[in-house]
């Protein structure tokens, strides 16, 4: 029902910072930032929850990706996910 990436790396829960952005690395070399709203635990893993839709469908063998939007282009490839660390820095 959400907008999310489930994977098995293990990350504390917590709300998204400003600009945070969730990275994937599909398998021809495109990379991809959205937005991250929360991150929760589930079971052995983690659930990255989006700000919004994805822009791609992940076959159901995770072995490629497809565009919802243009160029509907398929990816080929297992795509990775990268939460890099994030600072926010404050103006005083």
């Amino acid at each position: 029902d959400e907008d999310a990436s489930v994977g098995d790396a293990e990350s504390s829960p917590r709300k998204g910072n400003s600009g945070q952005r969730v990275v994937i690395e599909f398998g021809d070399g495109w990379t991809y930032g959205l937005a991250v709203k929360e991150i929760r635990r589930e079971g052995d893993g983690s659930v990255i929850v989006l700000h919004h839709r994805p822009g791609f469908d992940l076959a159901e063998d995770g072995q490629s990706a497809t565009h919802t939007h243009h160029p509907h282009q398929t990816m080929k490839g297992v795509p990775h996910f990268r939460l890099p660390n994030v600072v926010v820095w404050e103006m005083l």
